[in-house]
């Protein structure tokens, strides 16, 4: 997004919160996290009712979480954070799609993550595509907390893998 693109927008506090360098990397990976302990948590549900193309619910899930909830999916509605467009307005469903088909492809998460802290405004590769923007709605909230929260969903994926791959 370019600076004329951010001038675009409704004079409010959204397009104040465009146009702020974020530091807010822990939320989002915090947020992602969550979001994928969502995703497993449908899984066994759905195996436990039997329900063999349960996968195409997890990659609509995927592709369309951030337009659930004003802007947020659920693991960023519990972080406090919002995907806005340019015009400081909740990303919209194509934009949810946009920003996240990209996950589909392997190990993109990490390309992904780096681009973001590369980007002066922390914005993803999916951000630039879908024109879109994560703003924080509570700066006050300590970034430690939620990498701690990260670390600790880390460590509870790497001991689910490693429970399915021994059975």
């Amino acid at each position: 997004m370019t600076d004329a693109d951010a001038d675009s927008a409704p004079e409010t506090e959204s397009k104040q919160a465009w146009s702020m360098p974020r530091k807010v990397p822990n939320k989002r990976v915090c947020a992602f996290l969550v979001d994928m302990f969502c995703l497993v948590v449908i899984e066994v549900v759905l195996a436990l009712i039997l329900v063999e193309t349960f996968w195409i619910l997890d990659v609509a899930y995927l592709l369309i979480r951030d337009a659930m909830f004003e802007g947020a999916s659920i693991g960023k509605s519990l972080v406090g954070l919002r995907v806005l467009n340019a015009a400081g307005k909740p990303c919209t469903l194509l934009q949810s799609i946009l920003r996240n088909v990209i996950f589909l492809l392997p190990l993109t998460v990490f390309i992904e993550y780096i681009v973001m802290r590369s980007s002066w405004r922390e914005r993803r590769l999916g951000d630039f595509v879908a024109k879109t923007s994560v703003i924080d709605l509570h700066p006050e909230r300590s970034e430690r907390l939620f990498l701690s929260i990260s670390i600790a969903l880390v460590i509870f994926f790497a001991i689910l893998a490693g429970l399915y791959y021994k059975s």
